[in-house]
């Protein structure tokens, strides 16, 4: 199914990402002034910011994604308070106002559905993909010591703290363990000291940003792949799962949706939880490499392409 044959003028909205009060101040200029210009069969909004200003501009029919619904809980630690209510407020709108709206799992539609009061009816949920090209197992190579490793934005809000603290009882019971990672973010300075104060600093390795290009490469050379998070689902967690890498996740909000029973869950605030589950897959053989085997098939359900086709198919519904 394609565009074409639907006989649908589509166009996608972003206003991007906003960084700080004085950019998404142009922009919420800018995009508005864009947007009125345009004449189209159908208008998408890929966030409910852009999502927000289509409706204040009178396009119709509108579908807006949602990726998420943190907004409807608390504000993130690093959100200012304007910027936070700009996106609750700007969620409610677009998820209020739209012809349709797309949410990436059914947490996320029961969200809305309870907390925003928006008829299931118009809600459908297109699962996020995996490009299976890219990642996916690799010949396993032995090496002296055995990786644990995280890969995302180095923030708490994805569980660094706890990792690190679980890292310092895992180094404790086994030897010859590394921690390894990957990212940057705002609280990259504070896991860095915060690693000294465990005295673990030897035996953790942060390597900053990761080219796109060699996530690939990080997550066949891991052990065991650690994503902790307290806002739920990571792309990096999928990613490491279809490599074939055992993987531990924070088990809030959408992430056991997309992991079901092929990774371990933990709570995220729970050092020795997460220490015990680390030991777990690296002590024993025989349930890593079932949890393994387990994850690449789970990671076979979600693929860009389907979520590309299931989004065609809700185009040809809100324009027909």
């Amino acid at each position: 199914m394609n565009l074409r044959r639907l006989g649908v003028n589509a166009s996608v909205l972003s206003s991007g990402f906003i960084r700080s009060i004085p950019e998404g101040a142009i922009k919420e200029l800018i995009f508005p002034l864009r947007l009125l210009k345009a004449r189209t069969d159908l208008y998408h909004a890929v966030h409910p910011i852009g999502g927000k200003t289509a409706i204040l501009t009178g396009k119709k029919p509108l579908i807006t994604t949602v990726h998420d619904v943190l907004p409807c809980f608390f504000r993130g630690i690093h959100d200012f308070g304007l910027h936070y209510k700009f996106k609750f407020l700007s969620l409610k709108l677009a998820a209020e106002k739209s012809d349709r709206v797309i949410t990436t799992s059914r947490f996320m539609k029961n969200i809305l559905g309870s907390l925003m009061h928006v008829s299931g009816q118009k809600i459908n949920v297109t699962y996020l993909g995996i490009d299976h090209d890219k990642f996916f197992p690799q010949p396993r190579i032995e090496k002296v010591v055995r990786r644990i490793l995280f890969i995302g934005e180095v923030v708490f809000e994805k569980g660094i703290d706890t990792l690190l603290e679980a890292f310092r009882l895992v180094s404790e019971t086994l030897r010859d363990v590394e921690l390894v990672i990957g990212g940057r973010g705002v609280d990259l300075r504070s896991a860095i000291q915060l690693a000294s104060k465990l005295r673990i600093d030897h035996e953790v390795r942060f390597l900053g940003y990761v080219p796109e290009d060699e996530l690939s490469k990080h997550y066949n050379l891991a052990d065991v792949f650690v994503f902790p998070s307290r806002y739920g689902l990571g792309m990096p967690m999928l990613e490491a799962m279809a490599c074939g890498t055992p993987t531990i996740y924070g088990a809030t909000f959408d992430a056991p949706e997309y992991a079901g029973d092929s990774a371990m869950p933990v709570d995220p605030d729970d050092p020795r939880q997460l220490a015990d589950a680390i030991i777990k897959i690296l002590a024993d053989e025989d349930f890593s490499e079932a949890l393994s085997k387990k994850g690449i098939l789970r990671t076979m359900n979600f693929s860009w392409r389907k979520m590309a086709e299931d989004t065609l198919k809700i185009y040809g519904d809100v324009s027909s």
